[in-house]
């Protein structure tokens, strides 16, 4: 039922009805000029009209990072709700609670953390304890490594439970779309799944991705692909604009991702007369190559490559898009958060029987 309200305070005076009147006939012709022209209008300066499309504009790059940050809650919860899902439909066919199906299946399972367990975490990871003695932080490694080992056997479960159990996502990813024509291609070219890399030649963490997308590629050879497009951070990497037009001059010569390689192998090698030195061992023809970087031939492109990253809010590197999927942007992707994602867009796709290559 729905109920209105009514008494003194839901009526309009007649004493005050012309006010309303006339303040309802304002609000109408202010929203007869905020569509002149087809266009919404959010402003006027002097009778110039200032457009939404305009203002938008002004704020996309925000706007674009405020649209994956709903998109990424909203798949995180979506997730998780799936879950709880799952985990309800198999302690209802199995007749037990949640907690009972959850003692039987991840915390009998769940392998006890030892001494030695925390020896070696302490050992493999002093970078980040510090100065902290083992003995004082023991308990919460301790902690930490039982969290972890239960989180795999959660994993586990619900992998199983997905594969007997149908689910069907109907939440369509976030995906962003690029234009390529002026990207470096590694891969095939009728591969499914296309990865989109905005780079810096002379930030560590794109260094220290370079080693994943290559396992990822050996894993996937005919699935996934690789436009690489130039991000350089100018404001805190000065070389990384001259390193990225660089790389694009050896690329006239066929040797972009052997120069690419070369300069993520040294980062410290990236002033103008190293990235000469550089093609030189590569065999580059110098005069060709001394000129392309003289001319600035390929300035606009990495502005162009910039802007495209401004615009889907990637201002971090590396920004990783997989199907135009925005992965971790600014940050290392793991090889194995990678491979997830290709393999739900081959499942996507229909090709999830040939995931890794085959």
């Amino acid at each position: 039922m729905i109920k209105h309200r009514s008494g003194p305070r839901a009526l309009v005076s007649r004493a005050a009805l012309p006010l309303v009147l006339v303040t309802l006939g304002a609000l109408s012709s202010a929203a007869a000029l905020a569509q002149e022209g087809g266009e919404e209008l959010v402003a006027r300066v002097d009778g110039r009209g200032i457009t939404m499309a305009e203002l938008e504009a002004s704020v996309e790059a925000q706007l674009r990072q405020l649209e994956m940050q709903r998109h990424t809650l909203l798949e995180g919860a979506l997730a998780g709700i799936v879950d709880k899902a799952l985990l309800a439909r198999e302690a209802e066919a199995r007749g037990i609670s949640l907690a009972e199906l959850l003692a039987t299946e991840v915390e009998s399972k769940t392998p006890e953390v030892t001494d030695v367990d925390v020896d070696t975490w302490y050992a493999q990871n002093r970078d980040r304890v510090g100065n902290n003695p083992k003995e004082q932080i023991a308990p919460q490694i301790r902690e930490f490594l039982q969290r972890q080992r239960g989180a795999g056997e959660t994993t586990r479960l619900l992998d199983e439970l997905r594969a007997k159990y149908e689910v069907q996502l109907l939440f369509e990813p976030l995906r962003h779309e690029f234009d390529l024509t002026s990207a470096t291609w590694k891969g095939s070219e009728s591969a499914p799944v296309t990865l989109v890399e905005f780079s810096d030649f002379q930030c560590p963490a794109c260094r220290g991705f370079n080693p994943i997308l290559g396992e990822l590629l050996a894993e996937y050879p005919e699935k996934v692909r690789v436009a690489f497009l130039q991000s350089p951070l100018r404001n805190i990497h000065p070389q990384a604009q001259e390193a990225a037009e660089a790389s694009l001059c050896a690329r006239d010569q066929d040797k972009f991702w052997q120069y690419h390689d070369a300069l993520f192998a040294d980062q410290s090698k990236l002033a103008v007369a190293e990235l000469k030195a550089t093609a030189n061992t590569l065999g580059l023809d110098m005069e060709e190559f001394e000129a392309c970087l003289a001319e600035d031939r390929y300035a606009a492109q990495v502005q162009s490559d910039l802007d495209q990253a401004m615009k889907v809010g990637a201002s971090g590197t590396p920004s990783v898009f997989i199907n135009g999927r925005p992965i971790t942007p600014g940050r290392v992707p793991s090889l194995d958060s990678l491979k997830a994602i290709v393999d739900d867009e081959l499942l996507r796709l229909g090709q999830d029987d040939a995931s890794s290559g085959s």
